[in-house]
């Protein structure tokens, strides 16, 4: 859950730098089908850039050396479990709060697609309403009540709607609504979704008057339409609250075509959170704390024989368990032999098949208690803890194993994982040919 709040974070942050950037530099200009690419790539991007973690060639992270047997993870706290829990519940909660009002407008659409009367042309489908409801189209769809429009208006309505299922915004519209949903909880996501309905708009403004239409008097149109209708959200409505700016737009001189380059901006800022959210490097931490990379062989008299009474405290505690998983192992074989006769002096097929299930499943347990007795030599002996010294053979051959391993192995994390382990190994290498004697715990037999 923690890594993926991180995520979650991580995106919003990139979402939120790439719509900072389209604000102060491209909101202007009438490179609107440049602006619809810009806006849907840094919304891909701002998703799949957390995602692609590279190792950073600047930041280094230093940690302790792990031990020979490997490296142990500090448990994590109870307050952080608990904030973690909280936050991913109220997440969830905002998830799915949106979702099923998504999921609810899909089907209103499909519900009025079904219900309502059709008519085929050549690029689309009209879909026609009894509704107070605005002219607007969803993919290949265009839903009108004709009854409040005027035939005159109507040629440039649909005009204006093909040019939404033309140019297939209703695409871009899917995949804004599902970011939302994700990043709910990111400030920005809100305008950054206004914005690109607008782009839509002012590309479907552009090319009705492309075609010959009058900007007076499709702007005037326009403002007729503002006065009432209800809207459908997720579709894409003729009528459009930035009526305002709509015009504007229209009757902007067009941008300059060095304005263009503005559009680069995107590469350097990609570069930019690649870099900052990359992994650091992971590093050995040098000095003192090399020493923990291994048990330590004891320095003096006294702590030898610390060493000896550990031994002997863990001997005992394991001669301990053995025994009780000895008489453990009687009992069971005691039961497997009054179940082994009992199925013999029944002739009932039903109780024959309890005791049969019985039976495996105490000779189950009697076989694990075999396992564990005969230990990993396969001498019949229980395994207790004792320390052996390292040689450089030792280290070797785990070197050798390593690098096999980081050959064929292709995963990211999994390599540097393989990485700082050589690195601590050749450290205890160097240690070892200096003189220097080194202990690790092992499974031997009593």
């Amino acid at each position: 859950m923690a890594s993926f709040l991180q995520f979650l974070l991580e995106s919003a942050v990139c979402l939120a730098l790439f719509y900072g950037l389209y604000w102060l530099f491209l909101k202007d200009e009438t490179f609107f089908v440049l602006n619809r690419v810009y806006l849907v790539a840094a919304l891909v991007f701002s998703f799949v850039i957390p995602l692609a973690k590279v190792t950073s060639p600047v930041l280094t992270h230093k940690v302790a050396p792990l031990t020979f047997g490997g490296m142990s993870q500090a448990p994590e706290t109870g307050f952080a479990l608990s904030l973690s829990l909280v936050l991913g519940t109220v997440y969830v909660l905002g998830v799915l709060a949106l979702a099923v009002r998504f999921v609810r407008q899909l089907a209103r659409i499909m519900h009025t697609i079904r219900t309502c009367p059709t008519q085929s042309c050549r690029d689309c489908r009209y879909v026609f309403i009894d509704t107070d409801t605005q002219p607007f189209s969803f993919f290949g769809y265009i839903f009108l009540n004709k009854e409040i429009i005027s035939p005159h208006d109507l040629t440039r309505i649909l005009a204006h709607e093909r040019i939404h299922i033309k140019q297939r915004h209703s695409m871009d519209s899917i995949l804004m609504e599902l970011a939302t949903i994700l990043q709910w909880f990111n400030p920005f996501v809100w305008p950054y979704k206004k914005s690109l309905k607008e782009t839509h708009e002012y590309l479907a403004d552009n090319a009705v008057i492309a075609q010959g239409c009058s900007a007076a008097g499709y702007q005037l149109l326009i403002l007729e339409q503002h006065v009432g209708g209800k809207l459908v959200e997720l579709a894409h409505n003729f009528h459009h609250s930035q009526i305002k700016r709509r015009i504007t737009m229209m009757s902007r001189i067009k941008s300059k075509g060095t304005a263009k380059l503005k559009l680069l901006l995107i590469l350097p800022l990609a570069a930019f959170l690649v870099l900052v959210l990359a992994e650091p490097k992971v590093v050995a931490q040098a000095g003192a704390n090399d020493d923990s990379a291994v048990s330590a062989e004891p320095q003096d008299k006294t702590d030898k024989q610390k060493k000896e009474e550990q031994l002997k405290a863990e001997r005992a505690e394991q001669e301990k368990k053995t025994m009780e998983v000895k008489k453990e192992q009687h009992v069971i074989q005691a039961k497997i032999q009054e179940v082994e006769v009992a199925i013999k002096e029944t002739d009932d097929p039903k109780k024959q098949k309890k005791l049969k299930a019985i039976l495996e499943e105490l000779y189950t347990k009697d076989k694990k208690i075999k396992t564990y007795l005969k230990g990993e030599n396969g001498n019949g002996e229980a395994l207790v803890t004792k320390y052996v010294k390292v040689t450089p053979e030792m280290v070797d051959e785990k070197i050798m194993a390593i690098s096999k391993k980081l050959k064929k192995t292709d995963d990211l994390k999994e390599k540097q994982k393989l990485e700082t382990e050589l690195k601590e190994l050749y450290l205890m290498k160097k240690k070892l040919e200096s003189g220097e004697e080194k202990y690790i715990k092992v499974a031997k037999k009593k």
